[in-house]
């Protein structure tokens, strides 16, 4: 009792749990939607949305790959 945890995940199923539990709550670290980069500005309350398949490809991991990710993502 009394334990602070912070957790970070990409899961929605994580985030929508949160959501509906007392004593939970989401928070999100801003991204620069231009840039894809943080600010470190954290908002607390409302999960944040991933940015993962965007920034992979801008790292260079293969279109072949990060459109496949995409398409496992959306089943």
């Amino acid at each position: 009792k009394g334990a602070l945890m912070m957790v970070s995940t990409h899961y929605n199923e994580l985030k929508n749990y949160a959501y509906h539990t007392e004593g939970i709550e989401n928070g999100h670290v801003e991204f620069d939607e231009r840039t894809l980069k943080p600010t470190y500005r954290l908002h607390i309350g409302v999960a944040g949305s991933s940015h993962a398949l965007s920034i992979a490809a801008r790292l260079g991991l293969p279109k072949d790959i990060v459109t496949r990710a995409a398409e496992y993502k959306s089943q």
